[in-house]
């Protein structure tokens, strides 16, 4: 009877006590409620037993120690929640690999530790990810761009580093991204802007820098969370951040000279580098085949061709026929293209291709040599060019050794490779050869962790090799030669396979392994080497003083710690300064009550300054404890949505009674409860402290996160 049970419901029963290993013989287990209890003890290992398990929800609960890797053979699992929990140790990889998982996995608020697993990329169709408020750390891995079908993704308070990864482009469908309260780095990335579907964005409380977007998602502060990235600027008015580059100080000149002072030298290493590589550049030469070219007229050429004779014929066309020869004197082979000026148009097309070619240099086209024009032995005019010779005869011959076909036509793509091609997560085989494509590489196809066969030959592409093609192991073949690639090629992945791995005609590539012919990095030696070792020491020496002088300025220019006006003539308030203040605190400087004293409106009578004085009632015994509780929680706070406590005052009043109250900014709005709840009897009309639903609901949201960051900020924040 156990066996054929399909459903257990049992939520919200403060049930406690471990769930019994026995629960691996309900095979036939479909659904497993059991949220919201007080269960302790371990998850387990037997549930992994309950094959046709589709919905598992345990979260709320105080289960401990891992979480058991056999819930990956629960291969019908569309619904996953453990938060809440007490769970420890890593993220099994059979866990976050299962490929059923569709709806939702939430693994929040537990002790999980150590990197998100790469087979993350895995659960292609999961709609939410859940991993917040854990310690999971390193760097985000590229393969969470596999997950394209996210709508809700959610890593907050984690400890996780390092730039957001480019491979989450493809993640055009989230909705929700909470990226808060961890070590990232880096610029905000740009595709963001591009995520329509976007409609709440959380990035605070980390390490960003740069500047912030002003379009797409980043257009509504309302839904843009950035506070805490003391490094970003720019970004709508309504972000409150600086303005980039604008900052203006009376260093401005002293700075402004030492950057033109840096601009002349670099000015003059350059001149004194061209200079070097002028006086060193060598007379044009010619090879030995083409000094041998030089003399060549009509007679010496018909000795080379044997009289044109049809069995050095290489081809013909529209306007003259290309012959093999072979010159007498020096031996070399050439071929010959002699023009047929009985079409008038002969003439016209020997004059252009010569202009067009003879000063061409490029590893596809033929090396046009020389031109030869004169008389035949009877007079006639004759015109030839002279080319280099292809000793693999006709390109036609090779693709089509069968048949005679005309040249096709043929369609070149051009422009940079788009990065929405990392979208194509399940590409096996991606052949882009033979076209005009230039640029470099994108990083968003770190998400074709799929792919076996790679072609990108025989385009302009550049730059470096990109790292992410070593993880690649499914890749058997890779060709990226004939482009314009740079820098050091890799030793581990595909690359450690030279018959599998083709990079030549990248002049610019050193390093590899030695299979691949290629010259060491940083081993070049010249002539010139001594010269160019001199600049740049004089360019170090340069920049070295120049950085000296600029840490001088700044260290000249540094002031002793201030505090504002209003914080200053704070520092000596005392109860009688404040019984002034609020005089003798007046009904009608009363701004609100509650549970441990009032809140009283008061001017300083030396500054004039507004402040509102929170006084505690020590009849109470716990308001003296609150006292010292909010002074510690709120002293260092720095929040928009939280009031700023400037000062504490404990004394003794007139009567020798002990006096203790908390000094903070006035808010001259009144209070957020008269907004929320306006009072027909208050001195302002009604309808001048009406809010609308959508200002209402952006209160919710601030008030929000001003909780959030008092439950899991203010424990980090430095107590002095």
């Amino acid at each position: 009877m156990e066996q054929t049970q399909k459903h257990s419901q049992a939520s919200t029963n403060q049930l406690s006590g471990p769930i019994p290993f026995n629960i691996g013989k309900l095979q036939k287990l479909k659904i497993f409620y059991n949220e919201r209890n007080f269960h302790t003890g371990t998850i387990p290992h037997s549930i992994g037993n309950l094959s046709e398990l589709t919905k598992l929800l345990l979260n709320g609960n105080n289960f401990q120690g891992n979480i058991p890797s056999s819930l990956g053979k629960c291969q019908n699992l569309l619904v996953m929640d453990i938060s809440d929990n007490q769970l420890n140790g890593p993220i099994p990889p059979e866990v976050i690999g299962l490929s059923s998982l569709s709806i939702l996995l939430n693994l929040s608020s537990n002790l999980l530790t150590e990197e998100l697993p790469g087979e993350v990329e895995k659960l292609k169709n999961l709609a939410k990810f859940d991993v917040s408020q854990n310690r999971l750390s390193g760097l985000l891995p590229n393969s969470l761009g596999g997950c394209v079908s996210l709508a809700k993704l959610f890593l907050e308070g984690n400890l996780f580093e390092g730039p957001i990864p480019s491979s989450l482009s493809s993640l055009r469908g989230l909705e929700s991204l909470d990226m808060s309260d961890n070590n990232l780095s880096g610029g905000i990335p740009e595709f963001l802007v591009n995520f329509r579907a976007l409609k709440y964005l959380n990035l605070s409380f980390n390490d960003f820098e740069g500047v912030v977007p002003n379009e797409g998602v980043f257009k509504n502060a309302s839904v843009t969370f950035i506070e805490g990235n003391k490094k970003l600027c720019g970004g709508i008015p309504e972000l409150h951040l600086s303005r980039c580059n604008s900052k203006t100080s009376k260093s401005g000149l002293k700075i402004a000279m030492i950057v033109v002072i840096l601009g002349a030298t670099l000015v003059f290493t350059c001149i004194l580098i061209l200079w070097f590589r002028k006086k060193e550049e060598k007379k044009p030469t010619t090879t030995c085949v083409e000094n041998s070219l030089l003399p060549l007229s009509y007679q010496s050429i018909l000795r080379a061709t044997d009289g044109f004779n049809e069995q050095n014929l290489i081809g013909s066309g529209s306007f003259g026929s290309v012959y093999k020869a072979i010159i007498e004197d020096s031996g070399a082979t050439i071929a010959v293209k002699v023009f047929d000026l009985l079409n008038r148009r002969a003439s016209r097309s020997f004059l252009t291709e010569y202009e067009a070619l003879k000063n061409i240099r490029h590893r596809n086209l033929v090396k046009v040599l020389t031109a030869v024009s004169g008389v035949d032995y009877k007079g006639n005019d004759f015109k030839a060019l002279i080319y280099e010779f292809m000793e693999n005869e006709s390109l036609e011959d090779w693709l089509h050794p069968s048949i005679t076909m005309n040249e096709p036509g043929t369609m070149m793509l051009s422009g940079l490779l788009p990065n929405n091609l990392g979208s194509c997560v399940g590409l096996s085989k991606l052949f882009l050869k033979g076209n005009l494509f230039e640029g470099s590489i994108p990083s968003t196809l770190s998400s074709l962790r799929g792919l076996e066969s790679l072609d990108v030959s025989d385009n302009n592409l550049s730059g470096a090799i990109p790292e992410f093609l070593v993880n690649f192991g499914a890749l058997k073949y890779l060709n990226l030669s004939f482009n314009d690639f740079e820098g050091v090629v890799p030793n581990e992945g595909v690359f450690k396979n030279a018959s599998a791995t083709f990079l030549e005609g990248n002049k610019k590539l050193c390093g590899g392994i030695p299979e691949l012919h290629l010259s060491r990095c940083n081993s070049k030696t010249s002539k010139s080497g001594l010269k160019i070792a001199i600049i740049v020491v004089i360019l170090g020496a340069t920049l070295a003083f120049t950085g000296i002088l600029i840490l001088w300025f700044r260290k000249k220019e540094e002031k002793k710690p201030t505090t504002t006006c209003e914080e200053n003539s704070l520092l000596q308030l005392s109860y009688q300064s404040i019984l002034r203040a609020t005089d003798g605190f007046n009904e009608q400087n009363l701004i609100g009550s509650g549970s441990f004293g009032s809140v009283y409106k008061a001017i300083i009578e030396d500054s004039g300054a507004t402040i509102a004085v929170k006084v505690f009632d020590l009849l109470n015994r716990r308001a003296s404890r609150s006292f010292l509780a909010e002074c510690e929680a709120l002293k260092n706070v720095r929040h928009r949505n939280l009031v700023k406590v400037l000062t504490a005052v404990s004394g003794a009043d007139y009567k020798g009674n002990d006096f203790k109250a908390l000094v903070y900014e006035f808010m001259g709005n009144g209070s957020l409860e008269d907004w929320l709840h306006p009072s027909i009897t208050m001195n302002e009309p009604g309808t001048m402290r009406s809010l609308n639903f959508f200002q209402r609901v952006d209160v919710a949201i601030v008030v929000a996160h001003a909780l959030e960051y008092l439950h899991h900020r203010c424990d980090d924040l430095p107590k002095y």
